[in-house]
């Protein structure tokens, strides 16, 4: 019930997948382990292993980092349900091995779903009405810090990233049955901004982001169904319809495979409901297949992390800096390969187009959109892009076609900017294009020059 991403791994817990097929982790917190399946894309479903830990008990939340670990986050022995932890099981490339794990625990009480960007892992500690941040950098999850604003209290089920919005979504499931919104600020750290609600929410789990952008609710009330939403220009949630049916009992998460197929694990019987979608979007039952247990969370083998960029403007004046840095990868053994309009900008004549930061200085070829394509050691991932305006922002701009002269030409360049709205005819430097301009700029040209 993770963000999208493509199936990469070769080798998961010491079996080869075959040819169009997926490895689904499935959690049980009847069983204290985590099911391993090996899912294709044609043919029957089989289960591999089970994956064991000390640290299992009553686990609810899983998720995979980009260098093939797999997080486990348990709820612990719930006496007042104090304790639980999220354990990692340490990756070996795409491969992974079998415990012991590494477990850690700060006064959780009843921990739900995990979200991973980049090395840091956020997770809703429920009863403690938190958002808790990892650090994963060491391998060994270390907290660094908390939210609590905006977090429902007892209600808190599941933790995803959109990153394309560049948020964090929870699912409250037990006090108003809806989808809380928080913005992640450049440090991770996170700030609620609202609420996604209606199209048939009932009891919210598991959350999906679709590669389309759109997202997927679990509403577990039985049978239950999955609510779709996708977003508006400006962030906007808009109902998208509802998926039921096909054997659905309480469905808990969702997951979609590399090839685009949707898995829904019901949590009242030990089944998954396929559904595929059409050229519309529309979804059509596809069959289902066993799970050892009644289903929990759960993740594909190859499901890449989120990584969301964010950019220190997204206007600048010729000759000023700018730069555009990955939330929470700073100390990630990735590599990195910034692209200006999908070109590899070269890190031999700009270094920092190859690491987590990209810094230049900005000229009007320098105009575009801005991505980066992240290598994990286990896969790779691109960013949503991000716009970068050049304006001119001269202080004279009599010789605005900059030919060396000051003449008919120049008006004519400057009212073509003017019409258009281009940050270029901002010549008094306001920061908006409006009539102000146009005296400013005729005071310089009448002037033959400032």
């Amino acid at each position: 019930m993770r963000n999208s991403g493509s199936l990469v791994c070769s080798a998961v817990a010491g079996f080869s997948l075959a040819a169009s097929a997926d490895v689904l982790f499935l959690v049980s917190n009847t069983t204290n382990q985590v099911h391993v399946m090996n899912v294709p894309q044609v043919g029957t479903p089989t289960h591999v292993t089970n994956l064991s830990d000390p640290g299992f008990v009553r686990p609810y939340g899983v998720n995979m980092r980009g260098n093939g670990d797999l997080l486990v986050n348990s709820r612990g022995p719930c006496t007042a349900c104090v304790g639980g932890g999220l354990t990692v099981m340490s990756g070996s490339g795409c491969g992974l091995s079998q415990g012991p794990g590494q477990t850690t625990t700060a006064g959780l009480r009843n921990p739900h779903g995990v979200a991973v960007l980049g090395d840091i892992a956020y997770f809703g500690d429920t009863y403690n009405g938190r958002i808790v941040r990892y650090s994963l950098a060491g391998g060994v999850p270390v907290q660094i810090g908390q939210t609590t604003a905006g977090v429902p209290v007892n209600g808190t089920r599941d933790v995803v990233i959109h990153p394309v919005l560049g948020e964090v979504f929870v699912s409250d499931c037990c006090n108003s049955n809806n989808i809380r919104r928080f913005r992640i600020e450049g440090d991770g750290s996170l700030t609620p901004i609202g609420t996604i609600s209606g199209n048939g929410m009932n009891q919210p789990h598991g959350l999906t982001v679709l590669p389309s952008g759109e997202l997927l609710v679990c509403n577990t009330v039985s049978p239950g169904s999955v609510s779709r939403f996708r977003f508006g220009p400006s962030g906007v949630a808009i109902a998208n319809g509802v998926i039921s049916g096909n054997a659905m009992n309480g469905p808990v998460s969702s997951v979609v495979t590399s090839w685009g197929e949707l898995l829904v694990v019901s949590h009242m019987t030990p089944i998954v409901s396929r559904f595929v979608f059409d050229g519309g979007g529309a979804a059509a039952a596809n069959g289902t297949f066993p799970t050892p247990t009644n289903g929990g969370d759960s993740v594909l083998a190859g499901t890449l992390p989120a990584f969301v960029p964010k950019a220190s403007q997204s206007t600048a004046c010729v000759g000023e800096e700018v730069s555009f840095h990955l939330v929470g990868v700073s100390g990630a053994a990735f590599t990195y390969q910034w692209r200006h309009n999908g070109t590899p900008i070269d890190s031999g004549a700009n270094p920092s187009a190859a690491t987590a930061v990209l810094t230049l200085t900005a000229g009007s070829s320098d105009e575009g959109a801005y991505d980066c394509v992240i290598d994990t050691g286990c896969g790779s991932a691109v960013t949503a892009a991000l716009p970068l305006t050049v304006c001119k922002c001269a202080e004279c701009a009599a010789d605005f076609n900059e030919d060396g002269g000051i003449d008919g030409s120049d008006v004519s360049a400057f009212f073509e900017a003017w019409e258009s709205g281009d940050c270029d005819a901002d010549v008094n430097g306001d920061g908006g294009v409006e009539g102000s301009d146009v005296n400013t700029f005729f005071g310089q040209w009448e002037a033959g020059g400032c």
